[in-house]
């Protein structure tokens, strides 16, 4: 009669060297690490989380998913002072922040004053002032009707004098025009909020161009401009 499986699986295994054991060994497990510290990044940027897209920056910049920032910046450190002087070949008056005295996060704001003869209605009557190198424009006032415009260099203030009222540059072939502003309606002034502009002479100095043309049909003036800025680049 032949054996069974278990006896004669039993009798051809080597078994000498296996002890019996009263329960399984378990391998010892570790908890999940809890800290949500962010580890600081060599190519942050910007401490800013993306607000419309994922990008290589907001990858590796922040954390859980773009919602932690690995840095946050410290506010920039503005100089204090009170009002400071320009020469200037036309008039040029310097103003600190009203009320005087010293200011904490602003920087100065500097006025320019442009004059021209009489101009009868139409005509118009082209100049320079010295402003900056670089500049960030704040507004443009003046004391009657007329068009203001500013340019980086001579030749792009000669190119453009034919160009009309309202008539914009066809596009893609005029450079260093700053400002066109038509100042038709009292009070005869404009407040800028994205206007930048810097002289494009080479070698690059602080002069400005600027023409100003009589658009009233009737009457004829001299005018005042006065331009308000802030020196980027001296």
């Amino acid at each position: 009669m032949p054996e069974n499986l278990s006896d004669s699986m039993v009798s051809k295994l080597d078994l000498s060297g296996y002890a019996p054991v009263d329960a399984p060994m378990v391998p010892p497990t570790t908890g999940v690490n809890e800290n949500l510290q962010p580890a600081r990044s060599m190519f942050v940027r910007c401490p800013l989380p993306s607000l419309w897209s994922a990008s290589s920056d907001a990858l590796r910049e922040m954390y859980l998913g773009g919602k932690i920032p690995q840095f946050r910046l410290f506010n920039a450190t503005a100089t204090t002072g009170g009002s400071t002087t320009v020469n200037e070949t036309v008039n040029v008056a310097a103003s600190s922040p009203s009320g005087g005295g010293s200011s904490s996060g602003t920087l100065p704001s500097l006025q320019v004053v442009f004059k021209t003869p009489q101009l009868p209605p139409g005509n118009q009557f082209t100049g320079s002032v010295s402003m900056a190198a670089a500049f960030q424009l704040l507004s443009v006032a003046a004391n009657a009707a007329c068009r203001v415009e500013l340019y980086g260099t001579a030749l792009a203030q000669v190119s453009d004098l034919l160009r009309g009222v309202d008539v914009p540059p066809p596009a893609g072939t005029m450079q260093n025009l700053i400002s066109d502003v038509a100042l038709d309606t009292s009070p005869y002034q404009w407040a800028y909020q994205n206007r930048i502009g810097a002289n494009a002479d080479h070698p690059q100095t602080a002069t400005i161009y600027v023409t100003v043309t009589n658009i009233s049909s009737t009457t004829s003036s001299a005018f005042t401009v006065t331009f308000q800025f802030v020196p980027i680049e001296v």
